[in-house]
């Protein structure tokens, strides 16, 4: 099947995950950069040309990326850090000339560490802080950058034991402090969206959403329901705010259920209102089964804490391999929002064997992807679903944030590299590579 004639074709990437160069040229310490961090990782920092070079070889449309926060503001109530800036300026004129297109994640997992000693996003101070980062980003890049995106995954960034990705440094879940903070960053979101439009009218902002269907192992209406409540504490809190900028009502019942007051004003339910997003973005991996029986087995690869889905396949971490899944969360989200989507992530980890000759033959990857770009095909073509574009995750190998390793690998480019951050660095194309490059060539057609 063909996709519309602008269907957008890209690939994604993390700073975090991908840079390197923790020290010198100004930057500051991340909220996400763990001891094991501090070696060169991908070293897409140094080689950034040599890859956009073999990206653009591939044909891709649209680049998602991110910034790196604590790159740019080393110390948040300090100056900016004008190494970082000329640094992502120079990157952004690369994409430009080769005429793809960037899409720029503002916080993807990440923030200066110095933050926590506010407690992150837990404090309304962080906003300040958040939004003078913006306005800095807008400043130097607005002209360059069409579509951005706010909060990488913000759905999964109050589950349980992701208290860091906040800002909050304690090893107690306080779930309090989880939705305060969920609430602080919505209202961050809804302030870049108003400063974009104000500032660059045609540009456009969307959010971003880890998004995985949920299934009742059972027709028991108690399993049905688990799941429905499921899904609307993971997916629905956030969509519903930032698409149609107020909480959902279903929001007010768990957080009166369970003591939790999340200290949202007037004035933020004001702001929420007037900035909605433009566009849905989505990763989609896994999906998860639920059901109200508390005594199963949890899977440990369902990150939801699901329990086993025995129709699926899974990977060597336990992450189920679901294609369908990915055309019902699109009709579902579709259905609910009527906005349009992008995927900006989706793909397979994987341990990959470099061959002498420099080739790898990840035909299960291939495997993997046209299976889910079929299902997508189908989402679009077919059901209508209002998709204007597909980036894959990832463009290159890079240090998974689930396994804080680079040997649990992504990329359509093999990066000579290993844990222990050793290696060559050299750069080579796995055969996904090259069936990613004809399905763009022929615009879906060689799926």
């Amino acid at each position: 099947m063909k996709f519309p004639k602008d269907f957008m074709w890209g690939v994604s990437l993390a700073a975090h995950q991908c840079e390197g160069s923790f020290e010198g040229d100004g930057k500051g310490r991340g909220i996400s950069e763990r001891e094991q961090f501090h070696n060169p990782m991908s070293d897409f920092y140094h080689r950034y040309p040599e890859d956009i070079e073999m990206l653009s070889q591939l044909g891709i449309h649209a680049f998602r990326m991110s910034i790196n926060w604590s790159r740019i503001y080393p110390d948040p109530w300090g100056e900016a850090n004008q190494i970082g800036i000329s640094y992502y300026r120079d990157l952004l004129t690369k994409l430009k000339e080769k005429n793809i297109k960037p899409i720029v994640t503002l916080s993807h997992y990440e923030m200066p560490y110095l933050i926590s000693r506010i407690n992150g996003f837990v404090s309304k101070e962080s906003i300040d802080l958040f939004m003078k980062y913006v306005r800095t980003c807008f400043e130097n890049f607005g002209d360059l950058v069409e579509y951005w995106l706010t909060f990488n995954e913000l759905n999964c960034e109050h589950m349980p034991g992701h208290n860091k990705m906040n800002g909050i440094i304690s090893s107690e879940n306080h779930l309090e402090w989880d939705y305060a903070a969920l609430n602080n960053k919505l209202v961050c979101s809804a302030l870049a969206t108003k400063l974009l439009h104000e500032m660059y009218p045609d540009s456009r902002m969307g959010n971003m959403i880890g998004y995985f269907p949920i299934y009742p192992q059972t027709c028991n209406p108690k399993d049905f329901l688990k799941m429905m409540q499921k899904t609307n504490l993971l997916h629905h809190i956030c969509l519903e705010v930032q698409c149609n900028g107020e909480y959902p009502y279903f929001a007010w019942s768990y957080f009166k259920e369970n003591g939790i007051d999340i200290h949202v004003t007037e004035e933020q339910k004001q702001i929420l209102k007037e900035g909605t997003v433009d566009f849905i973005s989505m990763s989609y991996y896994c999906s998860n089964v639920v059901t109200y029986k508390y005594d199963l087995e949890r899977r440990s690869g369902n990150q939801i804490g699901g329990i086993d889905n025995e129709f699926l396949e899974k990977n060597d971490w336990g992450w189920t391999i679901d294609p369908e899944g990915l055309r019902i969360v699109l009709n579902d989200c579709y259905q609910r929002y009527k906005m349009p989507i992008i995927i900006v992530e989706n793909g397979l980890g994987a341990y990959d064997t470099k061959e002498e000759d420099g080739s790898i033959h990840d035909t299960y990857r291939i495997e993997y992807f046209h299976d889910h770009l079929s299902q997508l095909a189908k989402a679009v073509v077919e059901d209508g679903v209002d998709v204007f574009g597909y980036c894959l995750w990832s463009a290159i190998d890079i240090v998974s944030v689930s396994a804080n390793t680079i040997s649990k690998r992504y990329g359509l480019i093999y990066v000579d590299a290993d844990d222990d951050g050793k290696g060559t660095f050299d750069r080579f194309r796995k055969d996904s590579y090259y069936y990613y490059q004809k399905v763009i060539a022929t615009n879906g057609e060689a799926i």
